[in-house]
């Protein structure tokens, strides 16, 4: 190509300019501002109401979907799997039913009740005493489910003869303080 032919086509334009650099007032601080933060999702929730959990049921029986439910109220999907095959409220576990009647629970806590010895009596006499078939745990597992605890007694110290009389002559010299009277020794 020649020069000539150059001269004639027409130039590109050139480029746009930089933008400007930001002037930095004595207010402003050295480092540019962060750019905002993105809306974040709410934190999970990871125990269900059981409010919650009959509205899950409720959807369901209705017709919806997991993922429409999952919509709906905001749950995961293993949450709304979990209300849909589960009790609303989660219940106890019953275990081995019990040998003795409640006939004999109140025999038993009756007869431990009556008398200061009967109290101290070993759990597993209390079957032989009361000529019941049960084992001692039977015994025991009543007695803890009627409140009732095994301690060891407290052995109160026995009085002698010179503290008793000395305690009642103190009871008897104060029998007839007035209010004013213990009011001066306080």
């Amino acid at each position: 190509m020649d020069l000539a032919n150059q001269l004639d086509r027409p130039s590109t334009p050139p480029p746009p300019p930089p933008p400007p650099l930001p002037i930095s007032t004595p207010s402003s601080s050295a480092y540019p501002e962060p750019p905002p933060t993105p809306p974040t999702a709410p934190p999970p929730v990871y125990q269900t109401t059981r409010d919650q959990r009959l509205q899950a049921q409720t959807l369901h029986d209705i017709g919806l979907t997991y993922t429409q439910i999952r919509a709906h109220l905001g749950l995961t999907l293993r949450q709304i799997q979990y209300a849909i095959h589960h009790q609303l409220t989660p219940q106890k576990r019953p275990g081995r039913p019990s040998i003795l009647t409640q006939e004999e629970v109140a025999e038993i806590i009756d007869w431990v009740c009556a008398l200061k010895g009967n109290r101290r009596t070993p759990w597993a006499k209390i079957p032989i005493i009361l000529e019941l078939d049960v084992s001692y745990y039977a015994v025991r597992t009543a007695l803890r489910k009627a409140g009732f605890s095994r301690r060891v007694a407290r052995h109160k110290p026995p009085i002698s003869e010179r503290n008793r009389l000395v305690r009642l002559q103190w009871a008897i010299e104060h029998l007839n303080w007035t209010l004013d009277d213990w009011k001066k020794i306080l």
